[in-house]
């Protein structure tokens, strides 16, 4: 039993019968802590959070898309990027490969216009000499023209009796819609058959294509009217037939004219 405290002093029953202790303040510590025993808390005391060991309030759970919601968004649109890029890189192979010739050889967006003289010779059925009258004088603005006249700066054929199916191929700086063809013909013109533009698949197509006539003793830049003008190319293939008038045909110069 626990023994009354007084006001200013209690006698408290020792273990043994024979001892009493009496003081002013308060027990040892050692007889409090018999007496007085502190009894554990609960939990309900500690914390608001609990009621009989029962938590309250409890931080969610965090699922996995709040764990990493960041990180999934970045992937997610880093992904969309990559897909856009690789559609847009399709896209503009395809239109920059449907824009390209066709199989008929119509022009492409790109050809230019314009005017171009030759700029090379790829080849030649026959020339008069490697020097004279040589098929590289065709290159570039006329050297004879206006004159009518047997000129070495001009091309002709090795031999004007023979001379049934003699060309030129001739190349341009670049690819043109071709729109006409102007020939500088400076000795005895008339000889022309038939002028060809080179696809991208080195097919030729025919823009014109006539007879030979009697020769003519004056010099003329020949434009003849050309059944197709839809064709974009930058190599033209003449042809002449110098058997009709059996002379010596001769060409200064040639040039395109680009759409």
């Amino acid at each position: 039993m626990i023994p009354s405290v007084g006001a200013q002093a209690f006698t408290m029953e020792a273990k043994s019968p024979s001892f009493q202790y009496s003081s002013p303040i308060s027990p040892p510590q050692q007889y409090s802590q018999q007496y007085y025993p502190v009894s554990p808390q609960p939990q309900s005391a500690i914390s608001p959070y609990y009621q009989s060991g029962i938590p309250l309030f409890e931080l969610p759970k965090q699922t996995f898309w709040q764990r990493n919601k960041m990180a999934i968004i970045i992937s997610i649109v880093v992904v969309g990027l990559l897909l856009v890029a690789g559609i847009t890189a399709v896209i503009v192979v395809v239109i920059s490969n449907g824009s390209g010739s066709n199989s008929s050889g119509s022009s492409s967006s790109s050809a230019g216009s314009g005017e171009y003289w030759i700029s090379s010779v790829e080849s030649y059925s026959s020339q008069y000499s490697s020097s004279s009258w040589s098929a590289k004088k065709v290159i570039g603005a006329p050297n004879v023209y206006p004159k009518f006249a047997d000129n070495i700066e001009a091309w002709t054929a090795y031999s004007r009796y023979t001379s049934t199916t003699q060309f030129l191929v001739l190349k341009i700086e670049k690819v043109v819609r071709i729109s006409q063809v102007h020939l500088y013909e400076t000795y005895y013109p008339g000889a022309l058959i038939s002028i060809e533009a080179r696809d991208p698949n080195g097919s030729y197509i025919t823009l014109w294509q006539g007879s030979a006539t009697s020769a003519l003793s004056v010099s003329r830049i020949y434009k003849p009217t050309l059944s197709r003008t839809d064709v974009s190319a930058d190599t033209i293939r003449v042809k002449f037939d110098f058997s009709v008038s059996n002379q010596w045909y001769e060409l200064d110069a040639v040039k395109v004219v680009g759409a």
